[in-house]
């Protein structure tokens, strides 16, 4: 027992040694941040360096990006990564406390959660966000983290979801948490909790501690931020405004997200073929129909906003599991990885006109380090 406790620690401590250097090597040689978590960091630079007076300055910053994104220049600074360093940093710990949480409850829940399955979690959850666009640390793969372990206990059978007071409580502020970055994936929650009631035939689950606690959460955080101040709310509406040229009509949607409902029927089709049970098959279908919900409502159908879709669709590969029969496994395999290198092949175009203006700079002999530099913008926050 000692000795496999041992080499459970040599497996985790492997996993995290081999994402940190992958993203140490891919940040440093070929990509440069995204730029919305780029503008995110930016601006809680300025609102770092302004203090109070920084509201004369921006309109919309909601108060869960300003605390994250602070606590990374902060960090950076004391630490002299670098604000984008630090960022990855915090990043790669909320991943390790995903992945963390997801193994402890596995292990509570099924018993089936070794070395192996951390390992796992950890690194998909590390490199797929990397891989696919480059979205790592935005506030969908953010969502994503807290998410994952609450699937992990959803998957387990009804029976096995005795977890403790303890456990439950906890799950409850990481996911509630993580949701207080985009809080509209509090529908896939929703929608996942009356499914799961339905199925079961009981009104009972959706009264769970960790479902009362996240909802807590996000109730308390939109409470303090939009309803006890008018200006926010109507910084919203400047937002909105900002982005209503980026807006999709209904044609146009429904043509991006179309594969992916094809996608989601087939592998309804195959899981019932592989003789799965309708209770996995439709919390799954579910999850991934709420992350396409959640896309739709936000009406703009950006790359990072097909991430959760992606990312719902490996987590109910992962909750159907072994009720595959092994025909269906490369099938399952080879779709995810075309959805990833497409995304890959795509964030090429952004790493060349990033580099293209970095070598328009050096070839004028312009130094940028150290020094402000003023952007001129209608958005209402001060970068675009």
């Amino acid at each position: 027992m000692k000795e496999q406790a041992t080499n459970g620690v040599i497996v985790g401590l492997g996993a995290v040694a081999l994402g940190l250097v992958s993203l140490l090597w891919l940040y440093g040689t070929r990509y440069p941040l995204h730029h919305d978590l780029a503008g995110g960091l930016n601006t809680a630079a300025l609102a770092v360096q302004l203090g109070p007076a920084f509201d004369s300055y921006n309109s919309y910053f909601p108060p869960s990006e300003r605390l994250w994104y602070s606590l990374a220049v902060m960090l950076g600074a004391m630490t002299g990564v670098g604000t984008a360093g630090a960022n990855v940093a915090l990043t790669t710990l909320a991943v390790l406390i995903s992945a963390g949480l997801a193994t402890l409850i596995r292990r509570r829940t099924t018993g089936g959660a070794g070395p192996f399955f951390f390992g796992l979690s950890f690194l998909v959850l590390l490199a797929i966000p990397a891989l696919y666009k480059n979205i790592f640390g935005l506030r969908e793969h953010l969502v994503v983290l807290g998410l994952w372990p609450y699937l992990v206990l959803r998957a387990a059978p009804p029976e096995d979801q005795k977890i403790g007071a303890g456990l439950r409580v906890a799950l409850g502020l990481w996911m509630g948490g993580t949701l207080l970055f985009k809080y509209f994936y509090a529908i896939v929650v929703f929608l996942i909790e009356v499914a799961d009631a339905l199925i079961q035939r009981r009104i009972g689950p959706l009264f769970r501690a960790e479902n009362l606690i996240a909802a807590a959460v996000v109730a308390l955080y939109l409470g303090l931020w939009l309803l006890a101040d008018p200006a926010q709310r109507a910084a919203i509406g400047a937002m909105r405004s900002s982005i209503g040229a980026n807006l999709l009509p209904f044609d146009t949607a429904f043509a991006i997200a179309r594969p992916w409902l094809v996608a989601a029927i087939v592998a309804v089709v195959l899981a019932r073929l592989s003789g799965a049970g309708w209770r996995i098959i439709l919390l799954g279908l579910v999850a991934v129909l709420g992350a396409m919900a959640v896309t739709w409502l936000q009406q703009r159908w950006y790359t990072h906003h097909l991430f959760p879709i992606l990312m719902a669709f490996i987590g109910w590969w992962w909750m159907l599991g072994a009720r595959l029969k092994l025909w269906v496994h490369p099938i399952a395999a080879a779709a995810a990885l075309f959805a990833i290198e497409d995304q890959y092949s795509r964030n090429n175009w952004y790493v060349a006109r990033v580099a293209e203006v970095s070598e328009a700079i050096e070839a004028a002999g312009l130094d940028l380090d150290g020094k402000r530099v003023g952007v001129l913008t209608m958005h209402p926050s001060p970068y675009n």
